[in-house]
């Protein structure tokens, strides 16, 4: 991203990933405001059983980077679907 400030701003939504359900060898491209929070939903439920009791939570869970174990950025997903196998 091009901008005229000194330093590129941090943003969660700067950059596209895919949310892994992996249970269901699944994968969804997260763009907000387009029921990502559903999906997210669904994401820890197959992983966990059950689904936080609040919206923010689920964000909290899933995160923003790929450090919580449900997104892989897009750029990544052939080298991530070679080691774990095709996605849906």
């Amino acid at each position: 991203m091009k901008t005229d400030m000194p330093f590129e701003p941090y943003s969660p939504f700067m950059q596209n990933y895919f949310c892994i359900i992996e249970k269901y060898r699944a994968a969804f491209v997260v763009v907000s405001k387009n029921a990502v929070t559903t999906l997210k939903n669904i994401a820890i439920y197959a992983k966990l059983g059950a689904v936080p009791e609040y919206e923010n939570l689920t964000h909290d869970y899933i995160g923003y980077t790929p450090a919580s174990g449900f997104l892989v950025p897009v750029s990544e997903m052939p080298a991530y679907e070679t080691k774990h196998g095709k996605h849906l």
